[in-house]
């Protein structure tokens, strides 16, 4: 009789991967869905998305935050998990992530007022979650049927907006107006000496003048 020594075997518990969480998401936005693992790690997961698989390799931190930053609504599965010794397991589960755009803004003006040296904002909004459902905040002033219109504010005040819908999607806008008078008579080019009473003399405009289309220049 003769007894040879075999080789060492571990013996694995089961593997086994699950995938759960999910929500709604503004557009350019990520989250983290939770993959719960049991077995004998490292893990390497693949997951799909519906469209396309990815594999992850090396994973010990259990539950697993698989971070996705999807461009519009998906569904997200696995397709297969192995543990330590390249045990493979099984999976369940699914994770919908929903995701919501963000508001955009179009026709944006910058009104000046040279009079008194102020301007009003008025843009359209378009998309968000839910139509003529928009709040802004930044500038003062008044939403309607998905327009807005700000008060006015001095000629050189910048402006950060921030424009959010009903479910908190937000998009900003800045900018820096410039709605000064920038009227210069100039200087006249030619001194000249006249004699009183009835003496007269001709005007020359040097050149220097700054007007604005609505100026009127006029020699006193």
């Amino acid at each position: 009789l003769s007894v040879a020594i075999g080789p060492n075997i571990t013996w694995r518990p089961p593997v086994t991967a699950a995938i759960a969480g999910g929500g709604t998401i503004c557009a350019g936005s990520g989250i983290s869905l939770p993959v719960t693992l049991s077995g004998n790690g490292p893990f390497n997961i693949t997951y799909s998305n519906g469209n396309t698989t990815q594999q992850l390799s090396n994973i010990t931190q259990n539950p697993y935050q698989l971070a996705v930053m999807p461009a519009a609504s998906t569904v997200y599965t696995l397709v297969s998990v192995t543990g330590a010794g390249t045990c493979a397991g099984n999976t369940n589960g699914l994770a919908l992530v929903q995701v919501n755009p963000i508001p955009q803004v179009f026709n944006l003006l910058e009104n000046c007022n040279l009079t008194d040296e102020t301007y009003t904002l008025t843009f359209s909004i378009n998309n968000g979650s839910a139509s003529n459902n928009f709040t802004v905040t930044g500038l003062a002033g008044i939403v309607t049927d998905s327009v807005f219109t700000s008060q006015a504010y001095p000629g050189a005040q910048p402006y950060t907006v921030v424009i959010r819908d009903a479910i908190g999607c937000s998009t900003t806008v800045s900018g820096q107006p410039n709605c000064l008078c920038t009227s210069n008579a100039g200087t006249l080019a030619n001194p000249q000496n006249a004699c009183l009473p009835g003496g007269s003399v001709s005007a020359q405009q040097s050149g220097s003048a700054t007007l604005d289309q609505n100026d009127a220049l006029r020699y006193l």
